[in-house]
This record gives C-alpha cells, sequence and structure tokens, in this order.
C-alpha cells in the first residue's frame, strides 16, 4: 500500500498527531530554507504538535511541513512530510533538539536537469538538529540544520512559530484552572 500510494505515511503522522497532542501548546509557522549542495533558496510551512507528557528526556513534537524550492532553482522541487522532533535539554528560553524527518519528494524538473539523478517521486529521509527560543511570549524563531541521505544534502531552516491560543501575556488557557470568582474582578 506506500508504495502505491506515497502519501500514506505523511497522511497517518499527520492525522494521529491530533490526537496524541496537547492542544493548547500546538504551533504554526513558516521558515526560509537554503539548500548548500546545490545553493537553492526554499520556503517552508509547518506545524508543531507537541505530544502528550511523557518521560522521555524533554518531549517529543509531531511537525507535519511542507517546502517548496522555486523554479529559478538549480533543483526546481517540493517536500510534504513530517518530522518528529525530540526536545533534549532546555536552558531557560532556548530548547535544543534532535529531528527525523520523512518526506515525500517531488522533484520537477528532474528531466531537464544533470545535477543529479532520480525520478519526480522519491521519498527523503533527513537527521538534524534544531533549536528554537521564546520571543515576545508567543513567538518561537527556530534554527535546523538537516542532512539529507538521499540527496547527500545538507539544508538550513530558519524560521518563526506562533502558539496558538496565546494571549498577549503570553500565557495559554488551560482547562484544568477554574475560572476566576467574580467578587475577586473587582
Amino acid at each position: 500500500m506506500i508504495g502505491k500510494n506515497p502519501w500514506f505515511i505523511f497522511i497517518i503522522l499527520f492525522f494521529t498527531s491530533f490526537n496524541y497532542t496537547n492542544s493548547q501548546q500546538n504551533r504554526i509557522g513558516g521558515s526560509l530554507l537554503y539548500n548548500f549542495s546545490n545553493k537553492g533558496f526554499g520556503l517552508g510551512l509547518r506545524a508543531e504538535f507537541p505530544v502528550k507528557q511523557i518521560n522521555l528526556l524533554e518531549g517529543i513534537s509531531v511537525v507535519p511541513q511542507v517546502a517548496y524550492y522555486p523554479s529559478f532553482n538549480t533543483i526546481h522541487e517540493f517536500y510534504i512530510g513530517s518530522s518528529v522532533n525530540l526536545n533534549a535539554y532546555v536552558y531557560g528560553r532556548w530548547t535544543f533538539y534532535g529531528l527525523l524527518n520523512i518526506s515525500y519528494n517531488g522533484w520537477i524538473n528532474n528531466e531537464n536537469t544533470e545535477y543529479r539523478t532520480g525520478n519526480f517521486s522519491n521519498f527523503e529521509l533527513d537527521l538534524g538538529l534544531g533549536v528554537n527560543r521564546k520571543l515576545f511570549k508567543c513567538l518561537y524563531p527556530f534554527l535546523e540544520l538537516r542532512y539529507s541521505f538521499i540527496w547527500n544534502d545538507p539544508v538550513l531552516h530558519l524560521g518563526m512559530m506562533y502558539t496558538l491560543h496565546c494571549d498577549r501575556r503570553g500565557m495559554v488557557k488551560c482547562s484544568k484552572i477554574p475560572p476566576q470568582p467574580e467578587f475577586f474582578k473587582q
């Protein structure tokens, strides 16, 4: 089934992540990408769904994402996939993490370039390291360096994430805390 439907892995990871996440800490964002091997620039969109509290280092997040390298690059392509981020170390507002990314790659100009060999449809496997920092209460800039085992390419991701349901004080509403009684609000 996976060989006939390349979207299978992405769809399973994306929709199962909704069942196992803390919806109060979900984030959305975008990134600029730079591929060091072919000197290509791209754009990415992503969402981050933290897995419910577990006792494994600092936590795990499922991060579905898309990326697009426009036609002005040597390699014109897009990626649709998902990462699993393992937060390894938290220091103040900084979080350091490792990641494993599995993606479907659509190489649009594969017939018009001799830069590398491959088909239109490919699967991608990346390992990488990343860091993010809480900034302005609800924003999280991040930097990731990934290495593609299929194309032997290092890729840099620089972006920003926004925490959904975040109020102006940077707090996320928690359904477990009862509302404040009316006589305290005066």
